[in-house]
């Protein structure tokens, strides 16, 4: 038990969250005219332990669910489960996870609220479906010029 002691006191955990949650007027056939409607929210938790100076290994687990209600998406972590280890600049990654390319470049300009509930933007909807896989993620280092 003592020898667990410096190995979690090493480990970084960070827990995040989002509600995201619309107020919707629509006219359609079968809907409520009005609603509360959930927009993708979820819970998670990232955890890291610094392995040397450069190498960091994590873990990533995130869940689902309906913030209108409160009631849970799926089973388990139905929106990632990832391991990963590598240095700033290289991650090798193994699990269930999305598209980094549509993280790191379609998400962060989309005017489309994450790209979640009736104003999803339909050209990048299931880019790249969350699955199993590994990956590897290569980031550029600091602007030098």
């Amino acid at each position: 038990m003592l020898a667990l002691v410096p190995c979690v006191a090493r480990a970084d955990v960070q827990l995040y969250g989002r509600v995201n949650l619309s107020l919707e007027r629509r006219a359609c056939a079968g809907c409520a005219p009005v609603e509360v409607a959930d927009n993708a929210s979820r819970f998670g938790l990232v955890e890291t332990e610094q392995l040397t100076p450069a190498i960091q290994a994590g873990l990533h687990l995130e869940k689902g669910f309906d913030g209108s209600t409160g009631l849970p998406y799926g089973e388990g972590f139905d929106r990632g489960s990832e391991f990963f280890i590598g240095t700033e600049n290289v991650k090798f990654s193994a699990g269930r996870f999305g598209s980094t390319a549509y993280l790191g470049v379609t998400d962060v300009v989309s005017l489309h609220n994450h790209d979640t509930g009736i104003s999803a933007d339909a050209l990048f909807a299931h880019v790249e479906p969350l699955e199993r896989k590994v990956g590897v993620t290569l980031t550029a280092g600091p602007w030098t010029g």
